[in-house]
């Protein structure tokens, strides 16, 4: 079975129908990241990240990389129409990246909600599991 742009191509759509997600994905991740320069700010080792991500600035790095590779592969999909090949590899990057953006964005939001939870009753623990204490806060902040 051939790819949905034969299939599409095949019933006559036209190429601005194609290209559509792409505009979307486009517009998506400008207002992603302008909407993390918008949110509140902490200072986090002297640089400025978002409150979501205080804990976490790794996490916000790896954010804005994979909001870079969405644009760029969204952008370059755009620009680049005359060669399908290299046009659906800029698809795949992009879409790849908007869902590893997405999901960076869902766990440090589950993070943030379950935190505080996680912290208190891990602190409930007996004291001969300080140990086990110690590794389960590590591992989930």
């Amino acid at each position: 079975m051939g790819s949905v742009y034969s299939l599409l191509k095949n019933f006559g759509f036209p190429k601005s129908i194609t290209l559509c997600p792409m505009k979307s994905i486009v517009g998506i991740c400008t207002t992603a990241v302008t909407m993390s320069m918008v949110f509140p700010n902490e200072n986090v080792d002297g640089r400025p990240a978002p409150a979501l991500f205080r804990d976490r600035p790794t996490d916000y790095h790896m954010f804005l990389i994979s909001t870079l590779f969405v644009f760029i592969g969204a952008f370059s999909a755009l620009l680049i129409q005359h060669k399908p090949r290299v046009e659906r590899c800029c698809r795949i990057i992009a879409i790849a990246s908007m869902l590893s953006a997405l999901t960076i964005v869902l766990f440090a939001t589950a993070l943030w909600f379950l935190g505080p939870f996680l912290n208190y009753h891990v602190g409930q623990l007996p004291l001969g599991l300080s140990n086990w204490k110690a590794a389960i806060v590590k591992a989930v902040l």
